[in-house]
């Protein structure tokens, strides 16, 4: 089936769930694009990115599911998922921000390793390779894993101490922690791939 059949057999099938996906979808970018001019400090401009790049994927989804690539759509769906739990836990807890943004020194530091290691033709410009390495030398001792006296499990390698069900649950209950395991994947797989079957 030509692609633009494929797009118009999707929207006839799903034309409620499209015009209010589609008027979230332009409600978010308005926000967004008032909110850009305004931004004032690294906090805000930390939460601004999250949101602009999770509206980019949610159309990268939306994107797959109208063209018949369910299952492309249901790859993106748990960065998706995780992206905003991290924001909506960011927009709460706002004290958790800068580590957030620190932790990110910890993984630039990993891929310079590993990229030095694997390929020996890889080189960071000086400068930017000595104010990275300076940086994880100043923050490496926040992010030290330890052991749990009790159960002698380490404490997974990430910014915060806890897992993104955990960090979903404080975000909005049980709601958010439970789309962590939602048939939505599957529901998205199905109406998008459905009209492949039938056509």
């Amino acid at each position: 089936m030509a692609p633009w059949k494929r797009r118009a057999s999707f929207y006839d099938a799903n034309q409620p769930l499209v015009k209010v996906a589609t008027k979230a979808h332009d409600f978010c970018r308005e926000l967004l694009n008032q909110a850009q001019s305004k931004l004032d400090g690294q906090e805000q401009t930390v939460i601004w990115m999250l949101a602009a790049s999770s509206l980019k994927e949610f159309e990268e989804i939306a994107l797959l599911c109208c063209n018949g690539f369910g299952t492309g759509a249901v790859k993106l769906m748990r960065s998706f998922y995780e992206r905003v739990t991290i924001l909506s836990y960011l927009a709460r807890h706002n004290d958790s921000i800068q580590r957030f943004i620190d932790y990110s020194f910890i993984q630039w530091r990993k891929l310079l390793v590993e990229a030095e290691e694997i390929h020996s033709e890889f080189k960071l410009a000086e400068g930017d390779r000595k104010t990275l390495l300076e940086n994880y030398e100043r923050l490496k001792d926040q992010f030290r894993e330890q052991k749990c006296p009790t159960c002698k499990r380490r404490p997974p390698k990430s910014w915060i101490e806890f897992d993104t069900k955990t960090m979903a649950s404080q975000v909005s209950g049980v709601a958010m922690a439970r789309a962590s395991q939602s048939p939505m994947r599957v529901i998205l797989f199905i109406i998008s791939t459905s009209r492949l079957v039938k056509n």
